[in-house]
């Protein structure tokens, strides 16, 4: 995450890194394709950030989000998300597109708590950490974790394409 910090392109956007730390009114935020770095994610409101195009969101300290939390990805959008803290969701969250979950990998280097109801159409990636959900749950993609609490029952819908992704061409050739 730190590493993303000096190449990011926030100051090209207009974006502080504390862009969304203590936010107590609703916020919308537009990503075009790009690195964006983040102190970390608070809000007591609703957050939604939508993106238009291949997107990178690193983020140095936690989401602790008490309102309704969305990522949206455009059409044409992936995401990577790494988050070197924990994510706390504690209303209504939307992560990823259900349609296109290859598109939206997640990277975590704490925990992922879901207290509400959520929809995540993502690969989650957090080997070192139990993931817990709170209430019925339906995944599009897949979970590396460490482990699971529930305390109802999940549903996970595989998605194979995330064995298709291209990767970087090897410099070599």
């Amino acid at each position: 995450v730190a590493g993303y910090q000096g190449i990011s392109n926030n100051d090209d956007q207009g974006i502080s890194e504390d862009e969304l730390v203590d936010l107590s009114d609703a916020k919308l935020l537009e990503l075009p394709c790009g690195i964006y770095y983040f102190s970390k994610i608070q809000s007591n409101n609703e957050l939604k950030i939508v993106l238009t195009g291949r997107t990178v969101i690193a983020i140095a300290g936690d989401i602790i989000n008490a309102g309704s939390f969305t990522i949206e990805l455009g059409p044409e959008a992936e995401l990577d998300l790494f988050l070197a803290g924990d994510a706390t969701l504690n209303n209504v969250a939307a992560i990823g597109d259900k349609a296109r979950p290859a598109a939206t990998r997640v990277y975590v280097g704490g925990t992922v708590k879901f207290a509400n109801t959520f929809t995540l159409g993502a690969n989650l990636y957090q080997p070192n950490a139990v993931f817990t959900a709170n209430n019925k749950s339906e995944i599009w993609g897949s979970l590396f974790v460490g482990g699971l609490q529930l305390a109802s029952e999940v549903t996970i819908h595989y998605d194979q394409a995330i064995l298709d992704l291209e990767g970087c061409n090897d410099p070599n050739k």
